[in-house]
């Protein structure tokens, strides 16, 4: 596998030349608009594929992730599609952080935190409705039973629903290719 550090990615990042390389956050839109590294297109994992003909025009294409696991992910998924210019940055940006590299923030609470307040006030709202009819009981078993299914399963229907909230998109950057030509 063809891997750098993170240090070796930020001295190539701080070259400022003109070589032909592209460094890509395969984290969600969600995490890179979150917390990114300056200079770094981001392109999802699972997005990867379908612009693979595209890395072909680049001398190297960096892959970095929170971790490093999606991003050798990535690097193998590209590999067996026949790229040889593909390079995985180890660490990810936990590593990046980690030596103080500098990441850009973006401070918007996290879906579950989220979660957690749309449920508390739902429960709390549902219990004092109580006071003015018994029925309004429903609220708070709805709420409850909803919690014990995303705790069980995994799976949690109100983030989801936060999720898709356009206080929770992400602003994603246009790729090099998909930007306008004036």
């Amino acid at each position: 596998m063809s891997q750098i550090s993170v240090h070796e990615l930020k001295d190539i990042l701080n070259q400022n030349t003109s070589h032909n390389f592209i460094v890509l956050d395969v984290r969600t839109n969600v995490e890179h608009d979150s917390k990114k590294i300056q200079g770094v297109y981001n392109l999802p994992l699972d997005e990867l594929e379908e612009h693979a003909d595209m890395f072909k025009t680049y001398d190297k294409v960096y892959l970095h992730c929170q971790s490093g696991n999606r991003s050798g992910k990535g690097y193998q998924k590209l590999l067996d599609l026949g790229l040889t210019n593909v390079v995985n940055v180890t660490g990810g940006i936990n590593e990046w952080e980690k030596n103080n590299f500098g990441v850009k923030i973006n401070n918007r609470m996290p879906i579950m935190q989220q979660v957690m307040i749309a449920a508390g006030s739902l429960v709390l709202l549902g219990s004092l409705l109580t006071l003015l009819s018994i029925y309004f009981l429903v609220i708070t078993i709805f709420v409850g039973s909803g919690l014990l299914y995303a705790g069980l399963s995994g799976n949690c229907l109100m983030a989801k629903i936060l999720g898709k909230m356009y206080w929770n998109q992400a602003k994603v950057t246009p790729l090099p290719w998909q930007k306008k030509t004036a």
